[in-house]
């Protein structure tokens, strides 16, 4: 585990200030919508590309090598679904987990690594 870890610190739940939790987390959300559109645009483009390519291939009497698509996945839901109950909540203060802080306040869901690898696979 990294600095400041669960065994490390001993902390299992935190309070949090609501407010402060929904603008991180709306913040954060804005972050993955962009990454993701750009990301599903570099798609496209790829996409168009490798089929052109494979159209060729094909009509030069010639299979085609590893023509398989990776779509990036939308998780904009995950963020909704927390800032709904955020904002729906009547509690100044909250208890979050340790894994939950990972994935509200610092953004690293269990997706985010699988995300990332995609879009940068598709802005590069």
């Amino acid at each position: 585990m990294g600095q400041f870890g669960q065994e490390e610190t001993g902390l299992k739940i935190i309070k949090v200030l609501t407010k402060d939790l929904l603008v991180t987390i709306l913040k954060n959300r804005e972050i993955h919508q962009n990454e993701f559109q750009d990301a599903l645009s570099g798609f496209m483009v790829d996409s168009e590309k490798r089929i052109k390519d494979a159209l060729k291939s094909i009509r030069k009497g010639t299979a085609p090598e590893g023509l398989s698509f990776e779509e990036p996945e939308d998780h904009t839901d995950d963020y909704d679904t927390i800032i709904a109950m955020l904002r729906m909540t009547t509690d100044k203060e909250i208890e979050i987990t340790y894994e939950q802080f990972q994935r509200y306040a610092r953004d690293k869901w269990s997706w985010t690594s699988k995300f990332k690898r995609l879009s940068g696979m598709y802005n590069s």
